[in-house]
């Protein structure tokens, strides 16, 4: 029996097409192309390139005709809808951007203007407290204690308030923390004697120690209020000074933002007169603002030091107040955070159009199962194989020879190749969960390799070899720079006492401790390390006074003078201190200087700092 040559030609084209999925569908897992050799069949599409002796007959437009109406009606529609969705996703996006910046706007001016207020109401409540209390002849007494007290019962935000006498002498203070200190070298203090002070956002090492410790570990900031309290002849009396809680401020104005859905995405900052980030914490001394950031009244689309775009919105905070800190609230929101209802909006019409398309398809799918019914069956399974090669099932007649002949190939090949894909894929699957745990055991590896080689395992410090590599990259830029730095070398007196009467483990216990104690002293810009057995040194840049470091030694002298340390009682340090000169060609020269420092410490009787006479700074 001959078969009919439009159907082989049909048939033949089907094979090519189903052959080229399956390899497809095999190469990736495959590094060489496999070949498939077809039968050539007379009346066929491919027979003239697979046997090119063979003549080239013209067959029926099937499949082109299936072709032709999914291109043109699927095509069609999905470039009518990619056109909408452009069109409209350009006017949404316009219209969200400039909702967002407007809100940013309101908002940012809505916290200045808040915390503005809120200042100035610290500002008058501390006013009428010191009317109150010029008419106290004593300032010790019960009652100037009780309306201290008052006040930071009846208002939030009041870390601490208290009196001083004109000498400095704290007299009255809120739970009477600090009575007894002198405060005549705080800024508030001294600021005070000239009028009403507000000070900028500070660290209160002695007070915090007294304060309970804030909930997420932050160190406690605070801003100062002061006025002076004159006598009836018209002298400073004393001051009235109170501490206010950097959370009250942060709080005043993190209520914006809770209340407003279209900023939620959005960042608030308050910005000092410097340009340094204040709040949030995680963004202090890391987050750089932009240089042309200036107040408006509107908003902008500004580029940030970190590369990316955000709406941008400034307003100054202090008009409300009698002195001007030259704070700024900065809110700024992602650019794309703008957009994601338009990409919503984009992605709703990419499926509606990719749905449409497989209507279209279907429909010329059934035009051509009418058009070519001598291989509907065939048809068929061709495209399960094409969407789920693995629930295709061959019918078991195809009508000619040479259509069951071509069924039964296809299946085999089918099945070889789905067999083959399976293997490959679990072998890549395993390979690649192999990988994935020896690259996380080496990460883990590399990153306690690193810790190891800049810490100290015992204080958790930096080591001598990395604090040495830190002091010669500050002593080069000292010789460019000419800014001076000091010296510290610290070492625990009577430490192998220690370790005799209490043993090793509580002499480990004491070097921990005294790490923590000149962690919590030192600056930020200071480098602490351990340099060796119970010594330790501290690497201090000089800002202004030639008397930094030697401050810096006595407040951590004293410090570990008055802490009581576990099972050891009471230690005490001794301390040498030494200042880079300009003839300095290495740090070598500076350690050994404030090294002999310490050595005359000890001579002296320890428990002490010294600076060998003549050291000064360049």
């Amino acid at each position: 029996m001959q078969a009919d040559p439009c159907c082989l030609a049909v048939a033949g084209d089907l094979a090519t097409g189903v052959t080229t999925k399956a390899q497809s569908q095999f190469h990736r897992y495959t590094l060489m192309p496999t070949p498939v050799v077809l039968p050539c069949f007379p009346g066929s599409l491919n027979s003239h390139n697979l046997c090119p002796g063979m003549p080239r007959t013209r067959t029926a437009p099937l499949k082109a005709l299936r072709t032709q109406l999914t291109l043109w009606f699927g095509g069609l529609l999905l470039i009518t809808l990619a056109g909408v969705a452009l069109y409209v996703g350009q006017i949404a996006s316009k219209e969200i951007m400039h909702t967002a910046g407007e809100t940013l706007s309101v908002s940012t001016r809505a916290s200045a203007e808040l915390l503005a207020t809120s200042l100035s109401e610290r500002e008058r409540e501390i006013e009428l407290l010191r009317q109150t209390l010029e008419y106290e002849d004593d300032l010790s007494n019960l009652e100037a204690r009780l309306m201290v007290e008052r006040i930071q019962q009846l208002k939030s935000g009041y870390a601490w308030i208290g009196l001083t006498d004109k000498h400095g002498n704290i007299v009255q203070a809120t739970d009477g923390m600090l009575i007894g200190e002198n405060a005549r070298e705080r800024p508030w203090f001294k600021g005070a004697f000239d009028g009403l002070f507000i000070g900028d956002l500070h660290l209160a090492v002695m007070l915090a120690k007294l304060l309970p410790e804030l909930q997420d570990n932050q160190p406690m900031r605070f801003i100062d209020i002061a006025v002076p309290i004159e006598s009836d002849n018209g002298d400073v009396a004393g001051v009235l000074a109170a501490h206010l809680h950097w959370t009250w401020v942060t709080d005043v104005v993190k209520s914006i933002q809770q209340h407003d859905k279209l900023l939620q995405n959005a960042e608030l900052m308050i910005v000092n007169a410097q340009g340094a980030v204040l709040y949030p914490e995680q963004h202090t001394g890391v987050t750089g603002i932009p240089q042309d950031l200036k107040p408006s009244i509107t908003y902008e689309n500004l580029l940030w030091p970190d590369g990316r775009h955000y709406l941008t919105s400034v307003a100054p905070v202090g008009t409300a107040t009698s002195i001007d800190l030259g704070w700024q609230v900065v809110m700024r929101q992602p650019i794309e955070s703008t957009t994601q209802a338009v990409a919503a909006l984009q992605i709703r019409l990419l499926w509606l159009g990719a749905l449409t398309f497989l209507v279209i398809i279907l429909i010329a799918h059934r035009i051509a199962i009418r058009l070519t019914r001598p291989i509907e069956e065939l048809v068929r399974v061709a495209r399960i194989i094409e969407r789920e090669p693995e629930h295709a099932r061959f019918p078991s007649e195809s009508g000619s020879p040479e259509l069951t002949a071509l069924t039964r190939a296809l299946e085999s090949m089918t099945s070889s190749l789905l067999s083959r894909e399976q293997e490959l894929a679990n072998l890549n699957a395993n390979l690649e969960t192999q990988v994935e745990s020896r690259t996380d055991e080496l990460r883990q590896a590399n990153q306690k390799l690193e810790l190891l080689a800049r810490t100290d395992p015992l204080t958790g410090l930096l080591n001598r070899r990395h604090f040495e590599e830190a002091l010669h990259v500050h002593h080069r830029q000292f010789l460019q720079t000419r800014e001076p730095y000091d010296i510290l070398m610290l070492d625990a007196d009577h430490f192998k006492s220690i370790n005799d009467r209490f043993g090793h483990q509580i002499g480990d216990q004491v070097l921990q401790t005294l790490g923590k104690l000149m962690v919590q002293t030192i600056r930020g810009t200071d480098v602490c390390a351990r340099y060796g057995g119970e010594e330790f040194i501290i690497l201090v840049p000089r800002r202004s006074s030639s008397s930094e470091g030697r401050e810096l030694a006595e407040r951590i002298r004293q410090l570990v003078e008055q802490t009581e340390f576990m099972h050891a009682g009471h230690v005490t340090i001794s301390v040498g201190v030494s200042q880079s000169h300009k003839s300095d060609a290495s740090p070598e020269a500076v350690i050994a200087r404030a090294d002999a420092a310490l050595y005359q410490a000890k001579a002296q009787g320890r428990n002490q700092v010294v600076q060998i006479p003549g050291d000064t700074a360049c």
